[in-house]
């Protein structure tokens, strides 16, 4: 489209919109501008016993095409992410770190979620050969649980990591595919912190996650795309946003 759409003018046995128009008012040519011009001077033409103007304005707005967190942050309160789905004194809570869409946009290992105290905690990473794994530690004693399948670098996927109330059993559910095992090592600290993200990892969509500390229950769910102070969920996020210039006419 162009600042002549509406005018037409007929050339070589065809009806085409001019490249630029000049009107000669009695002294001097004034220059409309060429089609695609910000010019704005104005060209009136009779219509049904009315004058109406018949150039259109350029008009230029900024749209935003994507919106993500990058970088790392917190979730509050610090300690409300531990992990004990089962426990021998039956104090149990459900545990979980949700994401609408991950992407690893930079090779190596990359932190997705962490939370825990000295040698005890729960962790979630993305390695460097595409799959996530899931760590649960107890005073240095370690288990794994590595999804079955790997995502590469630049694609952007749905990760749910959870454990059910009741169950040592943790799942991982990767762009569709679930893999679980069982995870013995529970925790729970009042001093515990967590970290959510890295360089290279990028969150989009909705962000939940629940846990506890001391016996008491946990939640956050927000929209991680846009998010950026810190409220009541989550500490300072690094939000980006990429744009594009739209040209209309009016």
């Amino acid at each position: 489209m162009g600042r002549y759409d509406k005018i037409k003018v007929y050339s070589g046995g065809a009806w085409k919109s001019p490249k630029q128009i000049k009107v000669y008012t009695g002294t001097k040519w004034e220059d409309l501008g060429t089609y695609d011009s910000a010019n704005t001077k104005t060209l009136k033409v009779c219509k049904n016993n009315s004058f109406v103007r018949a150039t259109l304005n350029k008009k230029v707005t900024t749209e935003v095409t994507d919106r993500y967190a990058t970088g790392s942050f917190s979730l509050k309160p610090a300690s409300g992410f531990c992990r004990c789905p089962d426990s021998s004194y039956n104090d149990e809570h459900n545990w979980y770190f949700k994401v609408g869409s991950i992407k690893k946009t930079a090779s190596g290992d990359k932190r997705i979620f962490y939370c825990g105290a000295n040698d005890n905690y729960v962790s979630i990473y993305w390695l460097s050969n595409g799959k996530i794994r899931v760590r649960t530690c107890w005073n240095g004693s370690y288990t794994d649980l590595t999804s079955s399948n790997a995502v590469g670098l630049n694609t952007a996927v749905n990760l749910q990591v959870y454990s059910n109330k009741g169950s040592y059993k943790t799942y991982i559910k990767f762009n569709g595919t679930t893999t679980s095992k069982n995870q013995y090592e529970t925790f729970m600290f009042n001093n515990a912190t967590n970290t959510v993200g890295d360089s290279g990892i990028e969150f989009r969509g909705t962000l939940s996650a629940a846990g506890c500390s001391y016996s008491k229950d946990y939640s956050v769910s927000f929209n991680v795309s846009t998010a950026s102070a810190a409220d009541g969920s989550h500490t300072k996020i690094n939000h980006k946003e990429t744009t594009r210039q739209v040209v209309s006419w009016v």
